[in-house]
This record gives structure tokens, sequence and C-alpha cells, in this order.
């Protein structure tokens, strides 16, 4: 019986082991804007389930089995999946790309995902790296190309901008405030340009707004 007892027992270790073995802990640090931390982003490993959060300096440590796959997810940032090969200890460092085409600058302060101090350098980033619209001839031409789910009409006067599931005109909002057309608005001008059109958000523009809206933000 003993003899019996000690087998299972080290039976029972060397597939404890095992299990074990298959995982290990993986560090990173995310980032943005040229290098600097982003905190509270979520980053999941999609074969152990685990989820966890960036800390104030953009670092994370998470258990994956092997050939795990990171899944990093941040409001206004291109999503990242990457494929851990190997489990060795080098830390792995990862640059958020900024989604120029739906956000600002001033939303993305409202994350929290910056800290205060970085705002200011961040800034300087986003601003070098902006988009430049200036090649474009026109706004509707701009439209037709940056905002995706618009068709523009060039056949009418002035060209016409819907949804593609809609057959009316999108609604403009520039700085701010409503303009039935945006003729007087140069592509230079542009500083950042979106389209809304879930009803989650349009619910904010009111039936004026329920056909979509194209935001517009000038320099």
């Amino acid at each position: 019986m003993l003899m019996r007892a000690l087998i299972f027992t080290v039976i029972f270790l060397l597939s404890t082991a095992f299990c074990f073995g298959q995982q290990f802990q993986k560090v990173g640090k995310i980032t943005a804007f040229g290098g600097f931390a982003l905190q509270n982003v979520p980053v999941k490993a999609r074969k152990s389930k685990q989820e966890v959060k960036t800390d104030s300096l953009g670092i994370f440590t998470i258990s994956c089995k092997k050939n795990d796959v990171l899944i990093i997810r941040a409001n206004r940032f291109k999503n990242e999946r990457i494929r851990l090969k190997n489990n060795h200890a080098d830390t792995l460092f990862v640059e958020l790309a900024f989604n120029y085409s739906t956000t600002s600058f001033e939303q993305l302060s409202e994350s929290g995902y910056l800290r205060n101090e970085d705002m200011s350098g961040a800034k300087s980033y986003y601003d070098e790296l902006a988009p430049d619209y200036c090649d474009f001839n026109d706004m509707y031409e701009l439209i037709d190309v940056c905002c995706p789910g618009v068709k523009v009409d060039f056949g009418s006067s002035p060209p016409k901008a819907t949804l593609y599931s809609s057959s009316y005109s999108v609604m403009y909002v520039v700085d701010g405030v409503e303009n039935r057309n945006i003729d007087f608005l140069r592509p230079c001008d542009v500083k950042n340009i979106k389209v809304v059109k879930d009803a989650g958000s349009l619910a904010a523009y009111g039936t004026k707004g329920a056909d979509g809206v194209v935001v517009i933000e000038t320099k």
C-alpha cells in the first residue's frame, strides 16, 4: 500500500509540474505616440483566458499558455493580436497605433489611458503625425475617401453625401456647429474628420442626425 501511494504521489507531482510547465508569465509594456506609456489598457491571453490591465507605467504581467495569443483592445487605438511563439523571458514591447480617422486627441484625453504629465508630449507627437488632407481637391472627395460607410454623389450640385444604408444626406457638424453644406471649407483646413453612423451615438444629434453625421474639426 505504501508503495502504491508513493507511486500515485509521484505521478501526481509530475503531471502537476507538466501542466504548470505549459504556462508562463509574460511581461509587457504598452505605449503610444512614440513611447508614452498607456495605463488601464486591457490585455487578454486567448488560451489561458486571463485578462489584466496595464499599470501607470504601461506594464502588465499575464499568465500565458504555449503559443498563446495576446489580444489588446484600447478604445481609440487600433486593435493588436500578438502570437507568442515561445515562453522566453524577454519583455514584450507594443506601440499601439492611434486611430486618427475616428478620434480627436481631446476625446483621447478623456479616456484615462495617458498620465497627465504625458499629455503635452503626446499631443505634440499627435500634431506631427496627424493626417494631411491637402492633397484632396475638395471636401467631398475627402469625405468619399476618408469616411467609411459614406458614398458621395458627385453628379448633384453640391455633391450629396449619404450613408450606404440611407438615401438622405448626412448632417455636417463643423467645430461643434451644424452646417447645411461645407463648401466654405478646404481640405487643408481639416484637422480631423469622422463619420457617426451607429444608433447609440447618433441619438446625441437628434432627428436631424438620424441619417448619419460627418463631424469635422478644423485646425
